[in-house]
């Protein structure tokens, strides 16, 4: 293949660089590539672009979007020299990215040490574009140093010998040799690649020497783009043919492909014949549900038949059955019934009248007056009648009435009213039940939630005030933030900070539980740990210190090896121990890491995978050692925060995520974090319940003062 090809360049050159140039264009015909370029998916760059350095021998491969920004750049293991091709200033005149531009492709040399290296470029545009009209969404380009292995290899085609020189070579009369000159992307020249032979062969026609150089590079690029037309046209397209026909559910994606021979088009078929007996299933189930709206209302309409036919006979019926329940109902109930005319005069109460309002029969049938207004006891009683008459619906309401000896009950009231065929009111019913001994429960609960309320808003006075006091944070830490956001009133998590022989102890830490249980687990912490630095009498690290922690949570909770697990109640912590005078710091952490951000890069301290608590495997946590510098920003936190499920993608915020978040806030200064952070906390949540207490503290340790 490779001595056709060369001896179909040698026979034609240009016709076969035309047909290169649109060779190189097939491959920007990638969608994928052309999203990558629009959405910078970095998964796809590093499944597709990285490969091509081992599967072509390339040594670079640089990926850019329309706006000369850097997307993607790999080069070999071997080459440890960082290089651009283009500068950014230069990038357009290199590729015009106009609408009907002509420069789409690009070959150029860049000098690399003693060597050059060989620059291909090509725009990226998308498939629905084969004539390049519309503008590219990006540059895309291959490298490759041509290196004394390279040269080897040339000298053995052209049959010659041939040297690679970095200066311009003026007097080329009567010289033995070709020279093939070699121009960076501004054209201008850098270097010559000069072939020579002990006969008169390149005096006489000196192109052949060019010729070759530029045929051994189309080979090398020809080879690697037909390999990719191969992939995309007998393996891609097919599969995007069938994935858009699945997606979209239409047949005309692969009707076409169905008429090929092979497994693609066996697929294809299967599909087809799925599509077909998919319609002819929906064919069936509108002719079946045609037929039972056909039964159904054939049965709608026997049965408003048979209901006329019936009707008559039974309302009769009806009515004297429901004035019959009705009469025993009235009677009997436990609850108060009353029946008044529409001149408000009452014609009928039961028993459980004279029940609920401590009257006998006898001392109500004595009453001479027994109007609504006369015997009610509601002040709001008038305004009552009018809404359920105007209104003409039931109406509900609650009343403390007395009674006839003058004791106090709680009556919850249905009224009813009734019309006439011709709209008129005839009767108004009142139900009455006594609910006094739900009113004084009702009483009962509010008054003990008022107590807890009360109680637990004296708790976070308590918890508040073994906080450290922001005078003391802004005497440590110059410019610091605090997010704080207990689930409930009172925490799980907390900080605290003590100053003891010119170290400062700082820790931000996560009980297990949160409200009550996590608020005693919180200041039984901040007890132990005030008594373990208080009491020290020598300088332990941070790992020494959770490790006593440890202990001593242990023996307070009462948890052994013979209890199991059932009370692991502990902590999650991310401790410091600052020496200002040297700048240094050290961390310990048992769960929560710790974050730096140092010149624009955030690094992540690792804590130990291990709880202040009893646990079965036991290890003694590990200590590291920071040396910091004035503008480090440091942040420590607990889980909530990443924890917590966002309103609209219903998953956690993660680690992963909150790491990028401080390193794009990082160049604001600390009082405007504070800000973003708490806006950024309550965009996620939405409306979705928080799930946890939430604590985020950064701060910086230089000696400017901010207090936030």
């Amino acid at each position: 293949l490779i001595i056709l090809i060369w001896f179909k360049i040698l026979s034609n050159f240009i016709r076969v660089a035309d047909y290169y140039k649109g060779i190189t264009f097939d491959y920007t015909f990638w969608d994928e590539f052309r999203d990558y370029t629009l959405y910078e998916d970095s998964t796809w760059a590093i499944e597709n672009l990285l490969p091509l350095l081992t599967t072509y021998s390339v040594d670079y491969v640089w990926t850019y979007n329309i706006d000369a920004k850097p997307l993607s750049y790999y080069q070999t293991e071997e080459i440890d020299t960082l290089l651009n091709p283009i500068a950014t200033n230069n990038f357009y005149n290199v590729m015009d990215t106009n609408r009907y531009g002509e420069k789409r492709f690009c070959q150029f040399f860049i000098k690399y040490q003693e060597n050059f290296i060989l620059v291909l470029g090509a725009t990226v545009h998308a498939t629905n574009d084969p004539d390049r009209i519309e503008k590219p969404t990006g540059f895309f380009f291959v490298a490759k140093i041509i290196d004394s292995l390279y040269i080897d290899k040339l000298s053995i085609i052209t049959d010659s010998k041939v040297a690679l020189i970095q200066q311009i070579i003026t007097d080329k009369e009567n010289m033995n040799h070709a020279i093939n000159y070699l121009s960076d992307y501004n054209n201008q020249k850098i270097g010559e690649l000069i072939f020579s032979k002990n006969d008169n062969f390149l005096i006489e026609d000196k192109k052949y020497g060019i010729i070759s150089f530029i045929i051994y590079v189309l080979i090398i690029i020809f080879i690697l783009i037909n390999a990719v037309i191969f992939i995309n046209k007998v393996i891609s397209k097919p599969l995007k043919s069938i994935q858009y026909s699945l997606d979209y559910d239409l047949p005309t994606y692969i009707e076409k492909l169905a008429k090929k021979e092979d497994e693609y088009g066996n697929i294809a078929k299967l599909i087809l014949e799925f599509f077909r007996q998919k319609e002819k299933l929906k064919e069936e189930i509108q002719e079946r549900q045609a037929v039972e709206e056909q039964l159904k209302e054939n049965l709608e309409e026997l049965r408003q038949k048979n209901e006329e036919i019936n009707a008559q006979s039974e309302e009769l019926e009806k009515i004297n059955e429901d004035l019959e329940k009705l009469s025993i109902v009235a009677s009997k109930t436990e609850n108060s019934v009353i029946i008044a005319s529409s001149n408000y005069e009452i014609e009928f109460v039961n028993e459980g009248f004279l029940k609920l309002y401590e009257l006998s029969q006898r001392e109500w049938n004595m009453f001479e007056n027994k109007n609504l207004f006369k015997i009610t006891q509601n002040q709001e009683f008038e305004d009552v009648i009018n809404e359920c008459t105007q209104n003409k619906k039931t109406v509900f309401y609650t009343i403390k009435n007395k009674t006839f000896k003058n004791n106090f009950k709680w009556v919850q009231t249905t009224l009813t009213p009734t019309y006439d065929l011709y709209g008129r009111l005839e009767y108004l019913i009142f139900v009455e039940s006594d609910v006094t001994n739900i009113k004084i429960a009702e009483q009962k609960i509010t008054e003990q939630n008022k107590n807890i309320n009360d109680s637990i808003q004296y708790a976070k006075r308590i918890q508040n005030a073994l906080l450290p006091a922001s005078e003391l944070l802004t005497k440590i830490f110059t410019e610091y933030f605090i997010f704080y956001r207990p689930k409930q009133i009172i925490s799980g998590d907390f900080y605290w900070i003590l100053e003891k022989n010119n170290f400062t102890y700082f820790a931000v830490a996560d009980c297990t539980g949160h409200g009550v249980p996590g608020a005693f687990m919180s200041i039984l912490s901040i007890s132990l740990l005030n008594d373990i630095i208080i009491n020290a009498k020598q300088n332990f690290n941070s790992a020494e210190i959770l490790e006593m922690l440890r202990e001593m949570l242990i023996a307070r909770m009462h948890q052994t090896q013979g209890k199991g697990l059932a009370n692991n109640d502990g902590l999650d912590i991310s401790f410091v121990i600052i020496d200002k005078n040297n700048s240094q710091l050290q961390f310990s952490g048992a769960h929560n890491p710790m974050l730096i951000v140092k010149n624009n890069t955030i690094e992540e301290i690792d804590a130990d995978m291990i709880p202040v608590s009893f646990a079965t495997k036991m290890k003694n946590f590990s200590l590291k050692n920071i040396k910091y510098d004035k503008d480090d920003k440091f942040y420590m936190f607990s889980d909530g925060f990443l924890d917590q499920f966002g309103e609209f993608n219903e998953r956690k915020y993660t680690k992963k995520r909150f790491k990028t978040f401080v390193q794009n806030m990082a160049n604001y200064n600390l009082k405007e974090q504070a800000q973003i952070i708490e806006q950024e906390f309550d965009t996620w949540k939405g409306a979705v319940s928080q799930l946890d207490d939430v604590l985020v503290i950064g701060f910086k340790l230089n000696n400017d003062t901010e207090v936030l």
